[in-house]
């Protein structure tokens, strides 16, 4: 056996250490009794005598040592060598089931003592205490395990051959694939006649052949189309069904999905005013329309529903005219204008202001059928201004502005400026002979 002691041996060990032998006055008078009943001076000698003392203390002191292992040390042990567990035992060693038999234990008294002193002496004293030994380590002996200290702390007790903190691999469910969703969208979801719009799929997982309808009768088989919606509608239903790859039909249908509102169509006529010597054209506007643009292409534009408007120069303009709705939808016509003559103020050489009926009063014949403002002023060969009107009304009379008198007849100078509503003027200069 080597120097290093198991658990139960170290409790052995201690025990003897720290026991001692309780005395006790009758056991030794016992003791001696019986050793003068066996003693014969012819066949014990001196040496005889001692040993049998000796087997007899060893003896006495296995008795109390078994009586303390028996009562004190056995729970003990078999705590060394066993714990009840729900988890795995940290020692391989089979419980004790109360229904076995105990282990067998010697009683001794005092006579039996005395009558085996002989026996005990000639086996020894680790006859009877490897008797104690191995009825308390045949639990250990069913594993070959030896017994040690348990270690009490907080970590759990694995089973299963796991490590600690190890989780269980899981088994995946079986999970169902999710059907894709078809989805698609527009640019525009509403618009005037002859909208273009652009269709696109937001489903980029579905793959195969596509199909859109857009509602007014006409298809498209492209991945993004773009359409043109021609007629007005209150919502145009747009389907879409893609067969994939994989063989699965999708289809999906928005209601009401693209609204077309009506556009105005542009229209116009002109005609000359009543003097067709002045280049005076009245427009007429044909259009359904709340607001309107014209553009005479001469510098000047008019925002009235039926323009009047005066053009310079001969020439051929083309008047274009631009009309929207309550949807702000609009459209857009130009039609060609035709001039054939400069603009002349048509205004007299002479006049005479003596009250005859006849030419008593000077103004461009223009200016008076001319829905426009002017501006005319007279003035004398020295540059003095003689006279001034911006109205129809207002003709010069021959008389000095201001005095009332009558000019001196001769000949005098007028300029005429005539301005539109956008800031636009022309000038115009002549001269006018006063007679008497």
């Amino acid at each position: 056996m080597g120097n290093d002691l198991n658990s139960f041996e170290k409790l052995i060990k201690e025990s003897l250490e720290n026991h001692e032998v309780p005395y006790d006055a009758s056991h030794w008078d016992e003791m001696n009794q019986s050793l003068d009943s066996l003693a014969k001076p012819s066949t014990f000698s001196t040496s005889t005598l001692y040993a049998a003392l000796i087997a007899a203390g060893i003896i006495v002191s296995g008795v109390f040592i078994y009586q303390s292992i028996d009562s004190e040390s056995t729970l003990t042990a078999n705590e060394l060598v066993y714990h009840e567990d729900t988890t795995d035992q940290p020692f391989n060693v089979k419980p004790s089931n109360a229904n076995e038999t105990a282990p067998a234990v010697v009683q001794h008294d005092g006579n039996n003592e005395a009558n085996n002193a002989e026996e005990a002496a000639e086996e020894g004293a680790n006859d009877n205490a490897e008797i104690i030994v191995d009825n308390v380590n045949d639990n250990n002996k069913t594993n070959n395990t030896e017994a040690e200290e348990p270690v009490h702390n907080n970590t759990p007790q694995v089973t299963n051959n796991e490590e600690p903190n190890h989780q269980p691999q899981q088994t995946p469910h079986a999970v169902n694939a999710v059907k894709p969703t078809l989805v698609f969208n527009s640019d525009v979801m509403e618009g005037c006649g002859g909208v273009k719009v652009r269709f696109f799929a937001n489903s980029n997982e579905i793959k195969g052949n596509y199909l859109w309808n857009f509602g007014d009768g006409t298809y498209s088989k492209e991945v993004s189309p773009v359409h043109t919606y021609t007629e007005a509608d209150n919502g145009y239903d747009v389907s879409l069904t893609v067969q994939g790859n994989d063989g699965e039909v999708y289809t999906r249908t928005i209601e009401d999905m693209i609204t077309v509102y009506e556009r105005p169509e542009a229209d116009f006529d002109w005609e000359f005013s009543e003097n067709n010597i002045i280049p005076m054209v009245e427009f007429q506007n044909k259009a359904n329309a709340i607001e309107w643009k014209w553009n005479f292409n001469d510098g000047h534009k008019s925002f009235s529903k039926a323009p009047t408007h005066l053009f310079r120069k001969k020439g051929i303009y083309n008047v274009e005219l631009i009309v929207s709705n309550i949807y702000n939808c609009y459209d857009t016509i130009v039609k060609p204008v035709r001039i054939n003559n400069d603009l002349n103020l048509l205004a007299a050489t002479g006049f005479t202001p003596n009250g005859d009926g006849l030419n008593d009063d000077f103004l461009p014949e223009a200016l008076k059928v001319m829905d426009v403002n002017f501006q005319m002023n007279i003035y004398n060969k020295d540059g003095q201004l003689i006279y001034d009107t911006n109205e129809k009304s207002r003709p010069w009379d021959g008389r000095v502005l201001g005095t009332g008198n009558m000019a001196v007849p001769g000949t005098y100078v007028w300029v005429v400026v005539i301005k539109d509503n956008f800031g636009f003027q022309d000038t115009h200069k002549g001269t006018i002979t006063l007679l008497e």
